[in-house]
């Protein structure tokens, strides 16, 4: 009598187990890089919110509004709560819930530059409109993976409004 054995082997079993991780590792990297560029654009939806409210106080009033980092924590892979007190009150932006960047509003300190640069410490104050120069800046700046190299993105007043990256290679 001739007995057949059902059932996989040992080795079956085990190969099995390595493709399911090997999968399991692919998923969980894509899952983070995911997770991370959500965050980004976390940063870009608000920097283009806040231009918008620059935009539209401006041309009431006449000049744009600086505004020192909000909120006033070092940015990392945990959201913060957004704090009052700043210009960005004054200004009527807020966004909601917690975030994963620090935004702040900077001028710039030649008159007429070509080229958007950063002052690195924003200060609440005021800065003129004057048409066709690039009076102010937005900046976001994250740690959204927590691996100690802040994720900074800019954008100006000026069009065509694209955000810039300032570190390409992230993500």
């Amino acid at each position: 009598m001739n007995r057949r054995h059902s059932g996989f082997t040992i080795i079956e079993l085990m190969l099995v187990m390595v493709i399911i991780g090997i999968l399991a590792v692919i998923g969980l990297h894509q899952f983070k890089i995911f997770r991370y560029r959500s965050h980004r654009t976390e940063a870009t939806v608000n920097l283009d919110g806040i231009r918008t409210h620059e935009l539209a106080h401006a041309a009431e009033e006449g000049f744009f509004y600086t505004a020192s980092w909000c909120p006033d924590t070092t940015p990392g892979p945990m959201p913060h709560e957004w704090e009052t007190g700043t210009n960005f009150d004054k200004l009527g932006f807020s966004p909601q819930g917690k975030v994963y960047y620090v935004y702040g509003i900077g001028g710039y300190p030649e008159e007429g530059a070509d080229e958007p640069y950063w002052i690195d410490e924003p200060k609440d104050s005021t800065a003129p409109a004057i048409d066709g120069k690039h009076n102010i800046a937005m900046e976001a700046r994250g740690d959204i993976n927590g691996n100690g190299i802040e994720n900074q993105l800019l954008l100006t007043e000026e069009p065509p409004g694209e955000v810039l990256n300032m570190n390409a290679t992230e993500y």
